[in-house]
């Protein structure tokens, strides 16, 4: 369950029209994350509890996995980003239409993470 909502908190960023919103997203993704962390990382203790050995390293490769999700997430989004540069920010005024379009863009990857999200 913990997972679902992790992954429907995830697939639902870009679709949010205000910065409460957004919060409110992350702080449910967040508490389903680091849930989901807490009982992957108590099961495998559990699991592996009569090996010590192997649990560490169990433990070494389940956080292993986490940091590469962490790096790949960002590759995953770089592409569907649009920006603006520093120097620009002050002079950039967007149109309803150009958030829209950036939003559909900023969907796809975060329908991606979300869905690999679900399947753990």
């Amino acid at each position: 369950m913990l997972v679902f909502v992790f992954a429907l908190s995830i697939g639902a960023i870009p679709y949010g029209r205000s910065i409460w919103t957004l919060y409110l997203l992350v702080t449910v993704g967040g508490i389903g994350c680091s849930n989901w962390n807490v009982v992957g990382t108590t099961w495998l203790i559990e699991l592996w509890n009569h090996r010590p050995k192997v649990m560490a390293s169990m433990l070494q490769v389940q956080q292993f996995a986490f940091g590469l999700g962490a790096v790949a997430a960002p590759l995953v989004v770089k592409p569907f980003l649009s920006g603006v540069t520093k120097s620009d920010a002050d002079l950039v005024v967007l149109t309803e239409e150009e958030v829209e379009q950036r939003r559909g863009r900023l969907a796809i990857p975060f329908a991606f993470c979300a869905g690999i999200e679900g399947t753990g």
